[in-house]
Order: C-alpha cells, then sequence, then structure tokens
C-alpha cells in the first residue's frame, strides 16, 4: 500500500521504515527484555527466559529490512507500469498482484536479506540475543543489560 498509494503523510512510513532497519539489536534486545520482564506489560506471559524471547528480539529485527525492501521494489516496479496498467483499467489489487507476480524473483531477495541480517546481526557480544536472557543464568542478566544501557546513553 506504502509503494503503491501515494496519501497525505507518506513519507513519514518511509522513513521510519528505513530508519528501523539501522535499529541496533542491543536496544532491540533491551526493549524486548523490558516488555517481557516480570514487572514489564508482558511479564505474566513468563517468556523472558522462553525461546520465544529470542524470536520476538528477531521478528523485531527483521521486519523493517524485509518490509522496506518489498516497498522499493514494488514501487520501481510501478514506475515501469502505470501506464499500461492504468490504460487496462486495473484496480488497486490486480495492479498489486501483477506487480507481485512481475517481481517474484526479486521480492524473493527480501526475506532473504531480512534472514541473513538477522543472522549477521545477532552476534552473542553485541545483540538482542546478548540482552534478551533466554541463555544467561541469574544476575548476569543485569550487569549486561545495566553496561549495554549505560554504553547506549553514553554512560560508560
Amino acid at each position: 500500500m506504502i509503494a503503491l498509494t501515494p496519501f497525505h503523510g507518506r513519507e513519514a512510513p518511509i522513513v521510519l521504515l528505513n530508519a528501523m532497519m539501522g535499529l541496533p539489536p542491543v536496544v532491540v534486545g533491551l526493549a524486548v527484555y523490558l516488555l517481557l520482564a516480570r514487572s514489564g506489560p508482558l511479564g505474566a506471559l513468563s517468556l523472558l527466559f522462553a525461546p520465544p524471547a529470542m524470536v520476538i528480539a528477531q521478528t523485531i529485527l527483521m521486519t523493517p529490512i524485509i518490509a522496506a525492501l518489498t516497498r522499493q521494489t514494488i514501487e520501481d516496479l510501478w514506475a515501469e507500469y502505470p501506464d499500461e496498467l492504468t490504460a487496462m483499467n486495473v484496480g488497486g489489487l490486480g495492479r498489486m498482484a501483477t506487480l507481485i507476480w512481475d517481481g517474484r524473483f526479486s521480492l524473493v531477495v527480501a526475506p532473504l536479506a531480512g534472514s541473513d541480517a538477522r543472522r549477521l546481526r545477532s552476534a552473542p557480544s553485541s545483540s538482542s540475543s546478548a540482552a534478551t536472557p533466554t541463555d544467561l543464568p541469574g544476575r548476569r542478566i543485569y550487569q549486561r543489560a545495566h553496561s549495554a544501557l549505560a554504553a547506549a546513553v553514553g554512560c560508560a
């Protein structure tokens, strides 16, 4: 929708998507930690020390990459075909289906790039997996979270 539909304020979601591609994995890990901690809003789910915490953090890291690459691919394809699709009186869903079909090989790259970026960005030394306590025992969790937060705000 963002790629094909001109609307007021269209640039804001595009800028937000592009900016979220640069989210530091440690920040995402800390945000997930704060959400899933016992005193956090989702603490009652008891997911903090479970593998779903890692999946949540990695999904947050992958989604903007996949969405931004998909939007750019569809937008580039739309720049090639507006006259043809308009002349054939193709509706919104038909346009989207045609562009997805025509760009199917290019669109395969987006999930692959997202999963590869997830793998590259999730090195245990500086990632959401280090701040998301799925494999850390006891107090080391708080020490890592505290030191990462201090480094993020420039206190360390």
